[in-house]
């Protein structure tokens, strides 16, 4: 029960501090110029790889892993 509520929590906070370009949704975008990128996938709570098609991305597209834990974690600044 205690590992439940502290799991809950744990999405709360989450959810609560993620600057708003994290919520956005992940988009591949419309061109084939296909690039690894990451993005923060909030269903997972982690950011993700995805193919990224090269031009009209979300802000929800990171070049580095690092870059998009760095702005999507909100746990960071703890």
């Amino acid at each position: 029960m205690k590992l439940l509520l502290v799991s809950f929590l744990v999405w709360i906070v989450n959810e609560a501090y993620l600057p708003p370009r994290c919520h956005h949704p992940i988009r591949q975008g419309p061109c084939d110029s296909w690039r690894l990128r990451y993005a923060y996938d909030k269903t997972k709570g982690k950011c993700v790889l995805f193919m990224y098609g090269g031009c009209d991305p979300s802000a929800n597209n990171f070049k580095t892993m690092q870059e998009c834990t760095k702005e999507c974690n909100p746990l960071r600044k703890y």
